[in-house]
């Protein structure tokens, strides 16, 4: 029931991104052949994803300083950090 949630809620956004389309697989996988493996694999790929948006958001700032709103910036990056700390708990959290 969950995971028919996340997935209405990932089809629902307005705008699209990366992370959007890794929710989305995310939650399909685990409707039909969820296992702790996988788990584990989504969380791994999901830090390693989410690190290298920071570092190109930080990046992307930094080129794009008087055109990218301050809002914005703090923001992507708001994101990209709240998501790196929910794979991390998921990768910790295995018993």
């Amino acid at each position: 029931m969950a995971q028919g949630a996340i997935l209405a809620g990932g089809l629902n956004r307005g705008h699209k991104k990366s992370e959007d389309f890794c929710i989305l697989c995310n939650a399909v996988v685990n409707i039909f052949f969820y296992t702790d493996v996988l788990g584990l694999a989504f969380a791994s790929l999901a830090a390693v994803v989410f690190s290298g948006f920071i570092l190109y958001d930080t990046s992307r700032i930094l080129r794009h300083a008087g055109q990218i709103s301050p809002i914005t910036g703090a923001l992507s990056l708001y994101l990209d950090f709240y998501n790196l700390f929910l794979a991390l708990l998921r990768l910790l959290n295995r018993r």
